[in-house]
């Protein structure tokens, strides 16, 4: 009998440690606009992410949402995004105006590390189409019009205590007749509060172009290894039009177990609001 007993424990002992571990994860959200202008009827963008970790992300004792970080661990990534606008428009003139956007989009990108070292890169591609359509008493219109634009990402850092990461780099994009290069900048520390397993996530993001500027500041509070809150607060600003945009951010994620969770961000700003709806499933 105390032999079976040892084969059961011995069984049973892969079964809980894959329980607080994982190496690949799958994410998807939605993200409706609401825009302030009548001109828009609809903005919605899907993305979806899979990323495979090359070693297995332990999540004992973590936030199950940063334990990845917290482990240095590489990773490979591929992205997806559909984004579609429309509006439909009726002039005191009796012109029916409508007209269509779609962009596609995809990446690859990872993260590295070595020791102290830490290196992250992306590539993508975005597919642009718009259509148009109006129509008239005098008669209708139809137009096309695609184009293509490439980004790239690529930056360099080092963590020169545990869990504070600073890096800095590039962010670029490429398209037809136009093309930016900006420094890019990237910072990010997290930190026990207390012995229960409530921590703090501090992020700072930011790219300084030609054209546009922006930066992002953002934190997270962690109630429990699971429960996560948080805000950020972020400024573009073009520098040839002098025009600035500040929006803020609300921000939640909750894990119903150690491989599924549900998030939610609240956006606002002076010309559109957006509501994204996110989920996260580890295997």
């Amino acid at each position: 009998m105390k032999m079976n007993k040892t084969y059961l424990a011995l069984a049973i002992l892969p079964l809980t440690t894959s329980a607080m571990a994982y190496q690949a994860q799958i994410d998807a959200g939605y993200t409706y606009f609401d825009h302030d202008s009548l001109k828009v009827d609809y903005h919605g963008v899907f993305e979806t992410e899979g990323t495979y970790y090359f070693k297995a992300v332990d999540t004992e004792n973590k936030p199950l949402n940063e334990a990845a970080f917290l482990g240095h661990h590489n990773r490979v990534s591929a992205k997806y995004s559909f984004q579609h606008i429309k509006d439909d428009k009726l002039y005191i003139n009796e012109t029916v105006a409508q007209s269509k956007q779609e962009l596609h989009g995809y990446s690859i990108g990872g993260e590295y590390y070595i020791d102290q070292l830490y290196f992250t890169g992306e590539v993508g591609r975005q597919h642009y189409k718009v259509e148009s359509r109006s129509s008239s008493l005098n008669g209708s219109s139809h137009a096309k019009q695609r184009f293509d634009l490439t980004t790239y990402r690529a930056l360099v850092g080092y963590t020169p205590i545990q869990n504070l990461l600073i890096a800095a780099g590039i962010n670029a994009y490429k398209g037809e007749g136009f093309d930016e290069n900006a420094f890019a900048l990237k910072a990010k520390y997290v930190t026990p509060l207390d012995q229960n397993g409530q921590y703090l996530n501090l992020e700072l993001d930011g790219s300084f172009g030609h054209d546009i500027d922006s930066i992002t500041f953002g934190g997270d509070y962690y109630l429990t290894q699971r429960l996560s809150l948080g805000s950020a607060y972020t400024r573009d600003t073009n520098s040839t039009s002098k025009i600035h945009k500040d929006e803020y951010q609300l921000r939640g994620k909750y894990f119903i177990n150690n491989n599924l969770s549900l998030g939610s961000i609240l956006r606002f700003s002076d010309d559109e609001d957006k509501f994204n709806i996110n989920g996260t499933y580890r295997f």
